[in-house]
């Protein structure tokens, strides 16, 4: 299976010890496959929409050149694919990036783009329902509230093929931060996608955080 590369994402934890407390950024660990990094994701998503109060019966990989997966729910099967979101602000890796600043407007497009070029790939939709899983593996890359909704609209305002879009962001190894990008209901609550455009995030590289103690 070949290698897949991923961004470097996690919780960043305090620890209280003997001399004092610790900090640490304790960034995930990565499967290494592609096969195996997106059955990690799928397993994050599930979990959480079972929190949610879901009923998942099963989940099967699918052979190369189908969908990723085969949801097994009450309902019926539904197909999932899976699709990584890489924000990209500059030329060269966007693992390697250092600026911490994000124009919500510029992510919700490029979120929005990822969504449409899945669902132009697919060209329409059959009989069994397709969902969409976005995931992202790099802090750079984390969302805010603004940006999901600017996302939300674009996708309302041009449907994508698929049932539904969901989009999760690891917390840990194990659980992850589940938001619906489509189908969504007045996002953006009666305003203009316009008044956001000068919105912006700042994110710092949780690598550099240091803990500091008082007196």
């Amino acid at each position: 299976m070949a290698t897949k590369p991923t961004g470097r994402i996690g919780p960043f934890s305090v620890t209280t010890t003997p001399t004092g407390a610790v900090g640490a950024w304790n960034a995930i660990k990565f499967p290494k496959s592609k096969e195996e990094i997106e059955r990690f994701i799928v397993d994050m998503w599930a979990s959480a929409m079972r929190r949610a109060g879901a009923t998942i019966l099963k989940i099967v990989p699918n052979k190369q050149n189908d969908f990723d997966f085969t949801i097994a729910t009450p309902n019926g099967p539904v197909s999932m694919d899976l699709v990584e979101f890489i924000y990209r602000d500059g030329q060269g890796k966007p693992y390697d990036g250092e600026t911490i600043k994000i124009q919500s407007a510029d992510y919700a497009s490029q979120l929005a783009e990822t969504v449409w070029k899945k669902s132009a790939h697919y060209g329409k939709a059959n009989s069994q329902p397709i969902h969409l899983l976005v995931y992202v593996t790099h802090w750079r890359f984390w969302s805010n509230e603004v940006a999901i909704r600017l996302t939300q609209h674009r996708l309302s305002e041009k449907p994508p093929i698929f049932e539904t879009v969901f989009f999760i962001e690891p917390l840990d190894e194990k659980q992850g931060n589940a938001r619906i990008l489509f189908p969504s209901k007045d996002p953006l609550e009666g305003h203009q996608p316009e008044e956001f455009d000068q919105h912006f995030t700042i994110t710092p590289n949780p690598g550099n955080w240091r803990l500091v103690q008082g007196n």
